[in-house]
């Protein structure tokens, strides 16, 4: 009877710890899913591309937000007084040493920056935005993750649809834009329709995964939400991409099964990227003249180029992090500007031309090695066959984040939306990876302790 007694108690206590930690676990996936929505959501009124609307986008990147400067730091302390209390003083496992020495350098160029309180305090936003997902994937776990990220975009997707047909008047861009091809663009709750198009491109790859893998209705319901507003914002540079990334995921899925799938994907890569440059050398007059026009994509290449002249001279230790564009009324940036549409510019349109222009060199080597090197070998080397499905909607979110930030600034940038997407991304490859892993090793290591030589 006595035994039974123990018993009993032993499997309510057992049980209590459970529903404790069930409960915990909600309640950060709460405050994942809100802190996500803080992230995502910037509803602006008025014209997003005029004259006045890009000088006060320019006043307003000087002086920061201090509603999410103080909701930022709320999340960060609340995230971190949960770590600390469950987990001790130890990093995230999701957390890469790259990431670290990258962050550290950052911090570090705050210290030589045009302007070290707006460099440094921008750096610290930084660290609050990346620390607090690095800690919810840690605690959630990669699925559990994956699953909050889809809830925020399917929550956005269809508030943005909604607003376009209830509230036009900040949900779509007005006919006085300066720039003409926006106008009658869907932004929805997002502050431009190419942000808009972006997020709504990830969210795409998420719910075309999800619903292949589980056959829901409500995937194919936020699927078709995605493609009838991504065709309304009119961002042709996410449909695009879209068109590259998505048979890119599923050619990583149908390959990776095996080590001569792997090869064969190798292969073909490096055919692709053969025949791409037999086709550059083919077209470089044409090319050549491309980006010899300022005003080619949009007016990105006069921006490339002032930011390149820059970085030509500073090629080592840059600006100091996020101090070339809007720290001031005559940024470091400025004597490098031949057009006048320069001055209301807060970025430099490319994430790795940002990156090298503010944290020079070492930088965006260190950018580059965190955020594509440590990612890919992950994705080569890292999934088994029964985790691929999981590892190939991974990948195509991460290969777009990577293109993505050809044309526009996403890379360690604070708490840009895509962004956002794309290191969650890349945290939840990470802690994925070190599972498996760790499995691995736990099987070798047991299958060599009860291996004939070992019993001998």
């Amino acid at each position: 009877m006595k035994l039974s007694t123990k018993k009993t108690n032993f499997e309510s206590l057992s049980a209590t710890a459970i529903g404790q930690s069930e409960r915990l676990v909600r309640l950060i996936e709460v405050l994942f899913f809100i802190f996500l929505l803080v992230v995502l959501v910037r509803v602006s009124m008025g014209e997003s591309d005029s004259v006045d609307a890009r000088f006060a986008r320019l006043d307003a990147t000087e002086a920061g937000d201090r509603v999410k400067q103080a909701a930022y730091t709320l999340a960060f302390i609340t995230f971190l007084g949960l770590w600390i209390r469950l987990r001790g003083l130890r990093l995230p496992s999701c957390i890469s040493l790259m990431q670290v020495l990258l962050i550290g350098w950052i911090i570090l160029s705050t210290t030589w920056a045009y302007d070290p309180n707006v460099s440094f305090r921008r750096a610290v936003l930084l660290v609050f935005v990346f620390a607090s997902i690095a800690i919810s994937v840690d605690f959630l776990g990669p699925t559990r993750s994956l699953d909050v990220m889809y809830k925020a975009l399917a929550a956005c997707m269809t508030a943005s649809l909604i607003s376009v047909f209830l509230f036009p008047s900040f949900a779509i861009h007005p006919p006085t834009e300066v720039d003409q091809s926006i106008v009658g663009g869907w932004k929805g709750v997002f502050i431009h329709k190419n942000t808009a198009g972006a997020v709504c491109a990830m969210a795409t790859i998420i719910f075309l995964h999800y619903g292949m893998a589980r056959r829901r209705w409500y995937d194919w319901f936020f699927l078709a939400i995605c493609v009838v507003f991504l065709v309304g914002c009119k961002a042709k540079t996410p449909l695009g991409l879209l068109l590259l990334v998505v048979p890119a995921g599923f050619l990583y899925r149908a390959a990776w099964h095996s080590a001569l799938g792997r090869l064969l994907v190798l292969l073909f890569i490096s055919s692709s990227a053969a025949l791409v440059a037999v086709g550059v050398s083919g077209y470089s007059d044409k090319l050549a003249e491309l980006f010899s026009n300022p005003q080619s994509f949009t007016g990105r290449v006069a921006i490339w180029d002032t930011a390149l002249a820059f970085s030509a001279d500073h090629p080592w230790l840059g600006s100091g992090y996020s101090s070339l564009w809007a720290v001031s009324s005559a940024p470091p940036i400025l004597p490098y500007m031949t057009d006048a549409f320069l001055e209301a510019i807060v970025h430099s349109h490319n994430g790795y031309l940002e990156m090298l222009a503010t944290t020079g060199i070492p930088g965006l080597t260190l950018a580059l090695v965190a955020a594509l090197v440590v990612p890919l070998f992950q994705f080569l080397f890292a999934p088994r066959a029964n985790d691929i499905k999981f590892f190939s909607l991974l990948f195509s979110l991460w290969f777009f984040g990577l293109l993505e930030n050809l044309m526009e600034t996403q890379l360690y940038t604070r708490d840009r939306e895509v962004w956002i997407v794309f290191v969650t991304t890349i945290l939840i490859v990470q802690i994925k990876s070190k599972y498996f892993l760790d499995r691995r090793y736990i099987v070798t290591r047991r299958n060599a302790e009860i291996s004939p030589q070992n019993n001998v």
